[in-house]
């Protein structure tokens, strides 16, 4: 960073950077770096979901399967819909409510609706929510005392694989994944099984943030498991940065990432 710093700045940064009496000036300017970056902003229309669409779009524009993984009310679904006229969209939400909600938002949009959880093996979860916030439900019971929440209400729900879904559906290759899971993210990847370690899912969305510290994974998880067949990009407002991995980008603050099949982008 100092390289491109001007003069006066670089003095500046020497003079303060380390120094216990600007600390808060360094709070301050990494929680602004963040927001720059474009970490946590969790809003469908301003996270960069809707350029990652398009950008697949471009690559996959008679895409035939696309699986959204934590579809909640179907607004990732429609749109992929809306896209994408004459794929099979199959939507996944384990939790009754949101479920049945799913269900009434979709129903003329002819997206396959599943009540299910997906995950490493198939069987019955636990899921856990604060009432009045579905949107925050998750097979993990989460931590989330410093916003003053608590995941006080449990409902059981089926969970089943990626891998033995596509095969019941007679699905062998899938164009376009999203994954919203709070948290399972990896789990639901490493429940695709050859699905992506053969490159057969041409397009992967996940999510990363505060969830993977109660779920115990790293960004480094998913670069282990999808790199090098696939590269891995941070979603922004317009576009994607595509990701250099190191340990500093390890920011536990909800963004999402494109993983593209090497051959989409040739």
């Amino acid at each position: 960073m100092r390289r491109v710093l001007t003069r006066p700045l670089r003095a500046a940064v020497r003079a303060t950077s380390g120094r216990t009496r600007w600390q808060w000036l360094w709070r301050r300017l990494h929680h602004e770096a963040l927001l720059g970056r474009h970490f946590g902003e969790g809003d469908f229309h301003r996270s960069g979901e809707l350029a990652a669409l398009q950008r697949v779009h471009a690559s996959l524009p008679d895409a035939t399967v696309v699986l959204d993984v934590g579809a909640n009310h179907g607004g990732w679904a429609l749109e992929a819909r809306r896209i994408w006229p004459s794929a099979a969209v199959h939507a996944f939400e384990p939790a009754q409510e949101t479920f049945d909600r799913l269900v009434a938002a979709t129903k003329d949009a002819r997206v396959v609706c599943v009540r299910a959880a997906c995950g490493v093996e198939p069987g019955v979860g636990r899921l856990h929510s604060v009432p009045g916030l579905p949107g925050l439900s998750s097979l993990h019971d989460r931590d989330l005392s410093g916003v003053n929440l608590t995941m006080t209400e449990v409902e059981e729900v089926p969970v089943t694989t990626l891998a033995a879904y596509c095969e019941q559906q007679g699905i062998t290759e899938v164009d376009m994944l999203k994954v919203d899971a709070e948290g399972h993210d990896l789990a639901v990847l490493l429940g695709a099984g050859a699905l992506i370690t053969e490159g057969r899912v041409a397009a992967i969305q996940f999510e990363f943030g505060g969830t993977n510290i109660d779920a115990r994974t790293f960004l480094r998880d998913f670069v282990r498991l999808l790199q090098p067949r696939y590269r891995i990009y941070r979603l922004l407002l317009d576009g994607q940065e595509e990701l250099n991995y190191s340990e500093r980008e390890e920011v536990f603050v909800a963004t999402n990432y494109l993983a593209l099949r090497s051959d989409l982008l040739t």
